[in-house]
Order: structure tokens, then C-alpha cells, then sequence
């Protein structure tokens, strides 16, 4: 962070790598210099180094696409129709069987007659099988406290 005078409401500075560093001053502590929306705070001013001059701060800053990523598997879970426990319908399309089923309360109607194929004093001749299924994808998070173009 590098400034004449304090900084303004909310000032900036881009870095090498093209992201950018954005800082503005405590309100409650005097003195105190905030970075990336109060996620890393200056704890060091003024550190001389035979390349320049740097400061401080509590929170690691990368560069654009060095690790700021912390995916996570998201496993979801859905449900084929209700059907027959001998042969429950099939799960939908891209989502895998799991080989497991669940109880569930049909109302199919009988295509030889208008009638229901269950009786309605009977509540376990309404009962049918679907099937588990479960697909897996990974869902693209930024790891905390970490700041670069990809993740602010």
C-alpha cells in the first residue's frame, strides 16, 4: 500500500499480476488500514527491502489462479418415479442408480379399465418402490481468505 496522504473512502492499487488490491481505513481504530473489504488488516508499515518498500499483513494475497480454489464435491440426490417394487422406473437421465429404494404412495391408473388398480379402503395397495439416485459434481468455491482476480 503506498499513498502520500491517508487514503480515500475506498482506494485501490493493481497488482504485478493483474488483480486488484483494494484498502480503506479503519473507522473504529485509528491508524488501523484495512484491505480487500476487512479481510486482511496492515499489521507492518514501512518495511525497507534492498528491492523497496513493503508492509505487513495478517491474510495470505495470490496471484490469479495459485490455489485460491477450494472445490468441493457436492454429492445431489434425487428420486425415479414411483412405480411397481419388482421393477421400479428407471432413475433420469445422468443420474446414477445408488442400487437402493425407498417406500412411496402411487395413484396409477389401470390402462385396461377406468377404474384404479388399487382399492381405496387399502392404503398398502397404493404402496410402490423408486429408486435412490445420485450424481456427483464439483462446485467451485474461493478458499478463505484468499484474494486474486478469480476470487474477491
Amino acid at each position: 500500500v503506498m499513498g502520500v496522504a491517508q487514503p480515500d473512502l475506498f482506494s485501490a492499487f493493481r497488482t504485478m499480476h493483474g488483480s486488484t488490491i483494494k484498502y480503506n481505513c479503519d473507522k473504529t481504530l485509528v491508524g488501523a488500514v484495512w484491505i480487500n473489504g476487512n479481510a486482511a488488516r496492515v499489521v507492518e508499515r514501512y518495511l525497507n527491502f534492498k528491492e523497496g518498500l513493503a508492509y505487513g499483513i495478517d491474510q495470505l494475497l495470490e496471484p490469479p489462479g495459485l490455489g485460491a480454489l477450494c472445490d468441493s464435491l457436492n454429492n445431489r440426490t434425487t428420486f425415479g418415479r414411483c412405480g411397481r417394487c419388482l421393477f421400479p422406473p428407471a432413475c433420469p437421465f445422468n443420474y446414477p442408480d445408488t442400487g437402493k429404494r425407498e417406500r412411496c404412495t402411487t395413484m396409477r391408473i389401470s390402462r385396461l379399465r377406468s377404474q384404479p388398480w388399487f382399492t381405496l379402503d387399502d392404503p398398502f395397495s397404493r404402496m410402490g418402490c423408486k429408486r435412490v439416485c445420485q450424481v456427483s459434481s464439483w462446485v467451485p468455491k474461493c478458499c478463505k481468505n484468499h484474494y486474486s482476480r478469480d476470487c474477491q
